[in-house]
């Protein structure tokens, strides 16, 4: 079977903090940049965005363990587990284009709390970054179907302190179906075939990328 390498690109419509942890005298956190200093979201936190709409599936739709036969699963109590089916590049902007942004917080009287002011790097909205996912699995499987349609749903890239915001669409290269399509054919073949098993193993396209 070959695998699927499929180009992706992410149109933010709102500003997005994704943060790499790291920051300085005067700026708190950093955007997290490619090897050549392009601002870009690491494919770790793609990968807990994918995870938790697939989650959102399996809830909804009452199909345990579709996120660990897309994603892998860790093994569990001494079991061996499995890696996962795809596997996502960084997404990363064509500009080094960024901006800062200061926030503080305000106390009972109205005025600004002593040492809350807090200053983060933040990748403007009008950003495009483009990255690529790679599936291991046919077209139209049951892990084709879920990995598009689980990468299109995200809507925003983050949401919270620890991942920032940046509202957002996804575009994939070739892929004119949208959401509720893909979600009627992943009705029809997990319907016809049900969830697959999880296999032996599966060729780690990218080893650098983290398993979230």
């Amino acid at each position: 079977m070959n695998a699927q390498r499929i180009p992706f690109t992410i149109h933010l419509t709102g500003d997005a903090e994704p943060g790499c942890g790291i920051g300085s005298e005067i700026i708190n956190d950093f955007v997290p940049r490619t090897a050549d200093g392009h601002p870009c979201l690491q494919a770790s936190h793609l990968r807990g965005l994918i995870r938790q709409n697939l989650y959102d599936l399996e809830e909804h739709h009452q199909w345990p363990g579709l996120s660990d036969i897309v994603l892998g699963a860790p093994g569990i109590d001494g079991s061996a587990g499995h890696a996962g089916a795809i596997h996502f590049t960084d997404a990363a902007a064509e500009t080094n284009s960024t901006a800062l942004v200061s926030r503080t917080a305000i106390n009972q009287w109205g005025t600004a709390r002593e040492t809350s002011l807090r200053t983060v790097e933040l990748i403007p909205a009008g950003t495009q970054l483009r990255g690529h996912l790679t599936i291991e699995a046919t077209p139209g499987s049951v892990i084709d179907l879920a990995a598009r349609l689980a990468l299109l749903m995200i809507s925003n890239v983050g949401g919270n302190r620890t991942r920032g915001a940046g509202a957002c669409w996804i575009g994939i290269e070739g892929e004119n179906r949208t959401p509720g399509s893909l979600l009627k054919e992943l009705e029809k073949a997990i319907g016809k075939s049900g969830i697959p098993l999880p296999p032996s193993t599966f060729q780690k396209t990218n080893p650098k990328e983290f398993s979230g």
